[in-house]
C-alpha cells in the first residue's frame, strides 16, 4: 500500500522504466546474436569458397602437369613398345621423371604401371614392393574404373615402393594401347599429403574451428 498517489506513480514509472529496459536489453541480445550468426555464415562461407579454390586450382594445375607426362612418347614405347624399345625409352623416362621430381617437391613418386606386368617407378632404381597388392586397394580400383579419366584418391598410405610408406594423394589417368585401343596401363602421381594439409592450415578459424575435406561416400 502506498501513503501517496505520488509514491504509487513513481513505483509504477520505474517499473515500466525497468520492464522497458529489460525489452530493450532482450531485443537487443537477440540482434546481436542473430549478427554475429549471420557475420558468421558468411566468414565460414567464404572460407569454404576459398579452400575450395585453391584445393581444385592445385588439382587442375597438377592435372595439367600428368597431361603433360601422358603424352610423353616414352611412356607409350616403355608399356607397349617391343622390348628393344622398351630398353630405350627406360634410360629417357628416368631421366625425365627425376627432372620432374626435382622441380616439383610436392610429388612423392610417378609411376606408370601395365597390365602385363611392366611398371617404372621414379628414377627406375627404386625397387617395387612386391607385397604392394594393387588389386586390392581401393583407390587402384577405382582409377582402373574411371578408364582415361583422371581420378583423384582419397588420402592413403602409398607402399609401391619397397621400404617407403608416404601418406599421399593419388592422381591416376588410364594409358590407352595404340595397337589395341584399349585402357591397359595407369600413369599415377603421388602428391605429397603435407600440401593438401597446408593449404588448409593457411585458414584461420580462430582456436576451436576445422576444416573438413569430405568425398562423395563420407569419406
Amino acid at each position: 500500500k502506498f501513503k501517496s498517489i505520488q509514491s504509487a506513480m513513481m513505483a509504477w514509472f520505474s517499473l515500466l522504466v525497468i520492464l522497458a529496459g529489460l525489452s530493450f536489453l532482450l531485443i537487443a541480445v537477440n540482434y546481436t546474436n542473430k549478427a554475429i550468426y549471420e557475420n558468421s555464415i558468411h566468414y565460414t562461407t567464404q572460407i569454404i569458397r576459398q579452400v575450395n579454390r585453391d584445393i581444385d586450382a592445385y588439382i587442375d594445375y597438377m592435372e595439367n602437369i600428368s597431361q603433360v607426362v601422358m603424352h610423353n612418347t616414352s611412356i607409350e614405347r616403355y608399356l607397349f613398345g617391343e622390348e628393344l624399345e622398351e630398353k630405350k625409352a627406360k634410360t629417357k623416362l628416368g631421366e625425365e621423371f627425376q627432372t620432374m621430381l626435382k622441380i616439383r617437391k610436392d610429388i612423392c613418386n610417378i609411376a606408370v604401371l601395365g597390365e602385363d606386368g611392366r611398371h617404372f617407378i621414379n628414377s627406375g632404381q627404386e625397387e617395387w614392393n612386391q607385397y604392394a597388392r594393387l588389386d586390392q586397394k581401393d583407390w587402384y580400383q577405382k582409377a582402373k574404373e574411371a578408364g582415361e579419366g583422371m581420378h583423384v584418391s582419397s588420402s592413403h598410405v602409398q607402399n609401391i615402393v619397397k621400404g617407403r610408406y608416404d601418406w599421399v594423394v593419388t592422381m591416376s589417368h588410364g594409358l590407352v594401347d595404340p595397337k589395341s585401343g584399349q585402357v591397359a596401363g595407369m600413369l599415377l602421381i603421388d602428391l605429397n599429403y603435407n600440401v593438401i594439409n597446408d593449404l588448409c592450415e593457411a585458414v584461420t578459424l580462430g582456436k576451436r574451428g576445422y576444416v573438413y575435406i569430405v568425398d562423395a561416400q563420407g569419406g
